[in-house]
């Protein structure tokens, strides 16, 4: 068994446990200053950031391709994508790789937070008549320590013509 096909396992072993309990978990992280929460099913793998191949001509926020296991995927810092600095690279910086259905894509975050129980989280409303900012922005949450969380609904980023449109 592969080092992917072991983590989707997992994945769906906790989503079903979760399904059971009545609580569902989510893949915390850290972007740009911003907490965020991400569908274990929606990501295939997380990993430490290999080297990049630069590819002239892209916005700031496209980082580069990646090569994992033989694969190529097109790395996006997602805080640069969101107007904040660039992610530094640091002993925790990972690559959340978008689930298996999703292309080759991955997305650059400062660190990964573990497993969030939505359960344990309070559901923040935005005000009357509001949407989010950004379409692949879902709910807010605020957990016992008082941190906001951002649920990143990472099928529709991905779909997005701002993140597809990486040429300068």
């Amino acid at each position: 068994m592969t080092q992917p096909d072991f983590q989707q396992i997992e994945a769906e072993k906790t989503q079903r446990v979760g399904a059971e309990t009545g609580s569902r978990s989510l893949l915390g992280f850290e972007s740009g200053g911003e907490h965020w929460l991400v569908d274990l099913t929606a990501v295939g793998e997380v990993l430490p950031v290999p080297a990049l191949a630069e590819v002239p001509l892209t916005k700031s926020w496209f980082r580069g391709i990646a090569n994992i296991r033989g694969t190529l995927y097109s790395v996006t810092d997602l805080a640069a994508f969101h107007g904040a600095d660039p992610t530094p690279a640091t002993m925790q910086t990972r690559l959340l790789l978008a689930g298996p259905r999703s292309g080759n894509v991955a997305l650059l975050v400062s660190s990964t937070q573990g497993l969030k129980a939505l359960a344990t989280l309070e559901v923040l409303l935005l005000p009357n008549g509001h949407a989010p900012v950004q379409p692949w922005r879902g709910e807010r949450y605020r957990d016992s320590a008082g941190r906001t969380w951002m649920h990143l609904l990472l099928p529709v980023l991905l779909g997005a013509s701002e993140f597809l449109n990486i040429a300068n």
